[in-house]
């Protein structure tokens, strides 16, 4: 057993013996519940899929979910946090999620709503120990990680956390853990069902600053045998009228942990991705631009295939007909490309704080395999209406609209009407490409308690 293993069970075992010697009752009002309540209906409509014509169906969440029909999300998070015995805390995160698809068509299915139930566990569970005359503590155990190239929901690490907050406006923190967890950005990997783990050592330091408007942020990260290193920096500017904000990330993957898994998979080393928004406000109305684009052999800069790096829209960058996200565990980097996105964003807000948002995103971008010199371009637009009912309860409704195409390099003599799935004409039977459509509707009830 690893040595922080032995550490937090030690340390539990003694917090939870002095707990024992309390009255039972007064220590069970003491511990604190934090989480969330969540209903999606998911319904997502794809045209041509695989840029293949006629290839129709709806689906859940991502374009490949198409044909098995729309879909209903339950989720329960719910944290458990015992109070603090001699600076130390620990906490039980459990989680109940459950996806009811529709099966359009079939006779036998789970149904929208009238399937099995199930899919119920254990999230996080983590000491806490804080250090005494400081704002600084110390984490051991299974945790969420919230930092640029996650998913603060749904990434974690198992391992030790330390995060720091003694300087006005300064947050430092350092991780290192045997074994992390991704959410949808390892969706490209063999794992199997349900099994998200990547048993490799995993370190990060990073530190980040908001003072009097100033914000900026560095991070550092390696994964054995999959990242030889990963940087994240971020400078920005923001005021209660106008905001302005830069990102860059690069990183160096190598090849060793993908081929095994894939064996023979070469993949593309070296990737850089950088953003710069700037956007104001005037009375009721916000307005935000911005620019994305990629550098070196590709944009494999984070571990969630979106993370959190600013941009517009819903779903281009989720795995969608596009085929676009930032994660190497969700879209195997083996050809060399380039990405370049510009959006736009035009919201009202209403009522007080803001509670009531109707908001139109437009993103158009495009992408290049260098080798074979086929460039994809994509559009999206989005309305969205988004309701703050009080500080609890928050309702969202979208309907995203993605349309993509391909104009490979064609052959002399060859246009791009005679094109053909898999050929150029020369079988008359072949599937016949064309432009792929995808269109979803979410709406989302969340209730934070």
């Amino acid at each position: 057993m690893k040595m922080y293993q032995l550490c937090f069970m030690g340390a539990l075992v003694s917090s939870v013996a002095v707990a024992n010697a309390q009255d039972l009752e007064e220590f069970v009002k003491g511990i604190e519940v934090g989480g969330f309540l969540r209903y999606r209906l998911t319904d997502t409509r794809v045209e041509n899929y695989n840029f293949t014509d006629g290839l129709n169906g709806t689906g859940s969440t991502y374009a490949s979910s198409y044909g098995q029909g729309a879909a209903q999300q339950w989720r329960v998070n719910a944290d458990f946090t015992t109070p603090e015995l001699q600076g130390f805390s620990a906490t039980l995160g459990t989680q109940y999620w459950k996806n009811y698809v529709a099966n359009s068509g079939d006779v036998l299915g789970n149904g929208l709503g009238a399937g099995k139930d199930g899919d119920f566990g254990v999230n996080s569970y983590y000491l806490k120990y804080s250090i005494p005359s400081t704002q600084s503590f110390i984490r051991a155990g299974k945790s969420r990680i919230d930092t640029p190239v996650h998913d603060p929901l749904d990434d974690r690490i198992h391992g030790l956390w330390f995060e720091s907050h003694d300087a006005p406006g300064v947050v430092l923190h350092a991780g290192i853990s045997d074994t992390f967890s991704l959410d949808d950005g390892a969706i490209a990997l063999p794992f199997g069902a349900g099994q998200d783990t990547i048993s490799k050592n995993y370190h990060q330091l990073g530190a980040k600053a908001n003072i009097d408007g100033f914000n900026a942020q560095a991070l550092y990260l390696g994964v054995q045998d999959f990242i030889n290193y990963l940087f994240y920096l971020s400078a920005g500017y923001e005021h209660p009228n106008f905001h302005i904000k830069g990102e860059y990330a690069f990183s160096q993957l190598q090849g060793a942990g993908f081929q095994a898994l894939i064996p023979d998979i070469e993949i593309e080393e070296n990737h850089a991705l950088y953003t710069l928004e700037a956007g104001v406000r005037l009375s009721l109305l916000g307005l935000r631009v911005g620019y994305i684009g990629s550098g070196n052999d590709g944009y494999a800069v984070a571990l969630d295939n979106q993370g959190g790096f600013q941009m517009a829209g819903w779903i281009w960058n989720e795995y969608s007909i596009a085929d676009i996200g930032y994660s190497p565990f969700g879209n195997l980097p083996t050809e060399s490309q380039r990405l370049h996105v510009a959006y736009g964003s035009v919201s009202l807000h209403f009522l007080e704080k803001d509670a009531l948002k109707l908001a139109v995103d437009y993103v158009k971008g495009g992408r290049k395999t260098e080798a074979t010199g086929e460039i994809l371009d994509f559009t999206e637009i989005t309305p969205y209406i988004g309701w703050q009912y009080n500080e609890k309860l928050h309702f969202y409704v979208y309907y995203a609209m993605l349309s993509a195409k391909k104009t490979p390099k064609l052959p002399a003599g060859v246009t791009l009407e005679d094109l053909w799935y898999g050929d150029y004409g020369y079988d008359d039977n072949a599937p016949r490409y064309a432009e792929a459509k995808q269109n979803r509707l979410r709406v989302q009830v969340r209730y934070q308690f």
